[in-house]
């Protein structure tokens, strides 16, 4: 079973993307752990790690 995970990215300037957060749909409660996460939009991109619980 996979995650989905949707990246919510904000303009703040001409040049400039923000990563306000992401909503993830898991579609198996039972799913926990520590997952990595890779988000790109255009040219910019953030990544990281979260924890389900």
């Amino acid at each position: 079973m996979a995650l989905t995970l949707i990246c919510i990215w904000e303009r703040t300037t001409a040049n400039a993307y923000s990563l306000l957060g992401f909503t993830i749909i898991q579609p198996n409660p039972q799913l926990k752990g520590d997952y990595s996460f890779n988000c790109q939009h255009q040219d910019f991109q953030a990544w990281g790690t979260f924890r389900m619980v």
